[in-house]
């Protein structure tokens, strides 16, 4: 039986619902409402890639901020092309359930049917099903000992992957738990590959890329990323960017090496509302509100009285960050791809944003928002000083948005800002078992390793 952790599948938002009725603002109105709430997040340098916005299922907002390439200033283009890292996934899913309807696939087929590695009983209980919707057990990659190593990721092939993911110890029985697993869409990518005889890549491109016309898309595993996909840039330890190394993505296959586009993105966001992808049937299950294969389903909040029906997803890696959210209500969308590592929370926040303004209310004034003080500290070398205006209660605090930023600053190996801020957030807020366990999560992570200053940060107490 299904516990509650599969309320994670979920977007976890107020499910309340409320008569409404408000004139709608013009196209050029909200067009202008957009503009200004964009470019408050770009000049507190919390924002820099593409933002895509279509109202009623027509485009009304394009623009592209920031560069492609911090080396020689190159501008990104609304045609720049993003790894997408986990938003790859809805896609993937959308493929799997494709395949299903021309027969290829089986959701009720098991490991056991594909790999000799699973040819046990494990094997035979996880399904497709299982591995769409997250609930089959495998735990994620992180817990991996060698994931971080970039050499693993060199040396291993897909083949060997495929023994490392079958030698892993299950976190839950299959179908038991809802836990996010990027290697059950691994094995998803190479059962496509059985079930089809081509390469995940091929699939893709001939069952949804060439169908949509998504030309800024494809897949991208090995060392050296394609030429159409910009690159990637992180904090520097003491401000600025740096850019990050091309990566090797052959490990996230299906479930994170996909690159697209702003525009193709909404491509296939249309195409979701008709039956041309995929029949209704197959729609049913890709976003089931208890189990979506891969969407958070739920509802935003536009108003304290007014909720909305929405689909989001988002992916993160080394840089890349990108998020789909759609209103499916109204056939609204707002896609955001960005290349300078936007943490979960603040993308969030401005897709959310910009949903009020297309529901013809208006955007909050993020003045004194913590996420712009904290980002324009990293990448102005002040971080030090906005810690200490948080503790002079300078900036309105949001302790969720705050523990993002801090995982951001550790992906990003700034260890000693990621702890600091930890410890900052402990002592605003007092009271909170979750800013304990995270502090302490993160004072035992991998990715700090100057044990000096995780001993002198991490001695205090919350």
């Amino acid at each position: 039986m299904l516990t509650a952790k599969i309320a994670s599948a979920t977007m976890g938002l107020i499910l309340s619902f409320g008569l409404y009725a408000k004139e709608q603002p013009t196209t050029q109105t909200t067009k202008s409402a957009i503009e200004s709430v964009i470019n408050s997040y770009v000049s507190h340098g919390a924002f820099e890639g593409v933002l895509l916005v279509s109202q009623s299922g027509e485009k009304i907002f394009e623009r592209a901020y920031g560069f492609a390439n911090y080396d020689n200033r190159t501008p990104l283009s609304v045609n720049s092309s993003f790894q997408i890292a986990s938003l790859s996934k809805p896609i993937t899913a959308t493929l799997v359930l494709k395949l299903k309807e021309q027969g290829k696939l089986k959701l009720e087929s098991t490991l056991a049917d594909y790999f000799t590695e699973f040819d046990n009983d494990i094997g035979r209980q996880i399904t497709l099903h299982h591995l769409l919707n997250h609930t089959s057990g495998i735990p994620n990659h992180f817990t991996l000992n060698n994931w971080f190593n970039r050499d693993f990721h060199k040396l291993t092939t897909e083949q060997a992957f495929v023994d490392v993911i079958a030698n892993m110890p299950l976190s839950t029985e299959p179908g038991e738990e809802h836990n996010y697993s990027n290697p059950a869409y691994f094995l998803l990518g190479k059962i496509i590959e059985k079930a089809t005889g081509q390469s995940f890549a091929q699939s893709l491109k001939t069952n949804i890329l060439v169908p949509l016309n998504m030309t800024h898309s494809g897949v991208g595993l090995g060392n050296t990323q394609s030429a159409q996909v910009i690159k990637a840039h992180q904090w520097q330890d003491a401000g600025g960017y740096k850019r990050e190394p091309d990566n090797n993505y052959k490990l996230f296959g299906a479930g994170a090496a996909i690159y697209s586009s702003a525009d193709d993105l909404y491509r296939f966001d249309l195409a979701l509302y008709g039956n041309e992808l995929i029949n209704e049937q197959s729609k049913l299950q890709l976003f089931n509100p208890d189990l979506p294969y891969s969407w958070r389903v739920g509802k935003l909040p536009i108003t304290e009285s007014r909720n909305v029906n929405a689909h989001m997803y988002d992916g993160k890696i080394k840089g890349y960050s990108s998020m789909v959210l759609r209103l499916i209500d109204d056939k609204h969308s707002v896609i955001l791809l960005s290349n300078n590592g936007m943490s979960y929370q603040l993308k969030r926040q401005l897709v959310g944003d910009i949903a009020k303004v297309l529901y013809g209310e208006q955007a909050p004034n993020r003045e004194n928002d913590v996420a712009f003080a904290l980002t324009q500290g990293v990448t102005t070398g002040t971080f030090e000083k906005v810690l200490t205006d948080i503790q002079t209660n300078k900036y309105t605090l949001d302790e969720g948005m705050m523990t993002s930023f801090a995982y951001e600053l550790l992906w990003s190996n700034l260890a000693g800002k990621s702890l600091q801020l930890f410890a900052v957030i402990g002592n605003q807020f007092k009271q909170s078992e979750d800013a304990k366990h995270h502090f302490a999560k993160a004072c035992n992570h991998r990715l700090v390793k100057n044990l000096e200053e995780r001993n002198a940060i991490c001695g205090t107490t919350l």
